[in-house]
């Protein structure tokens, strides 16, 4: 299996008696936007290509699947024209397809998508609707509480009858225009991604007006990486953000966009999107 030596960028640190991490929009005069810095490490990741049949969701918390039917037309020129009311029509109703395939699961509700345009003039973390850049931290989207705020926001008075059963949030990230050369994605398996490596960052607006939590990574030798080395239109990379399973080995997937050292000069910017998903059994 090829491997590439790359960087990331991690949580620095961090020790709980300093409480949790947190990243404040919009902050009132006088509050810190966030109180932890991200820094470099080396990272090998191993391309997945060879063996991409043996990863799955429990397992590892991602997996990739061929989807030929994802060309279409339409479907290409409402991402193109950042079309949010025509890629909800189109879109959402095949990515809960190709969920409910994945995972046997009984229901699914795509609640959002992100489309990501490399810009370099813009920097790691610029870019507006429709353009926003790859996700340059090593993260996964949601904890637990975040996560529990998704399912009550999105069901409502029927969130804690859903709640009684297994629950998940899966991404399904693709690419726009592929090959994917330019910055492709990398995950972490999530066994190796051990409860001293994860660690719960409040989201903040002004002072103090509660937004939810992400999650934010450190660093460990130990951590394993993958990524899946062209990857084309034709295939999706399923990203597990969250798991109310018991006794699932993989509770979750780490990941982040990388440079990949071996992309061609010239080589086209790295357009994507991901949907996000609510599942249920």
């Amino acid at each position: 299996m090829a491997a590439c030596d790359t960087s990331m960028l991690f949580l620095e640190p961090w020790s709980t008696d300093r409480g949790n991490p947190y990243y404040r929009t919009d902050p009132d005069e006088g509050y810190d936007v966030k109180n932890f810095e991200w820094l470099p490490y080396k990272v090998k990741v191993q391309d997945a290509r060879a063996n991409m049949s043996k990863f799955n969701l429990d397992d590892n918390g991602f997996a990739f699947q061929a989807d030929s039917s994802s060309g279409a037309t339409e479907i290409i020129e409402a991402f193109e024209q950042n079309d949010d009311d025509k890629v909800r029509e189109l879109y959402y109703p095949h990515v809960a397809r190709l969920i409910k395939r994945a995972t046997g699961a009984s229901e699914v509700l795509v609640f959002n998508h992100t489309v990501r345009r490399r810009n370099p003039s813009v920097g790691l973390f610029g870019g507006g609707k429709g353009g926003q850049q790859p996700a340059s931290t090593v993260h996964c989207d949601q904890t637990s509480t975040g996560a529990m705020r998704r399912v009550k926001q999105y069901l409502g008075d029927q969130a804690e009858e859903k709640l009684k059963g297994r629950c998940m949030i899966v991404n399904v990230w693709r690419p726009i225009k592929g090959p994917v050369q330019d910055w492709p994605l990398a995950m972490m398996d999530g066994t190796s991604a051990a409860p001293s490596h994860l660690h719960p960052t409040d989201l903040w607006k002004k002072q103090f007006d509660f937004l939810g939590q992400t999650m934010n990574i450190s660093h460990s030798e130990d951590q394993r990486w993958y990524y899946l080395s062209n990857h084309s239109v034709d295939e999706v990379t399923f990203i597990k953000i969250w798991d109310s399973g018991e006794n699932v080995p993989a509770k979750l997937c780490p990941h982040s966009a990388f440079e990949d050292p071996s992309t061609p000069e010239g080589a086209p910017l790295r357009e994507s999107v991901e949907a996000r998903a609510l599942v249920f059994y």
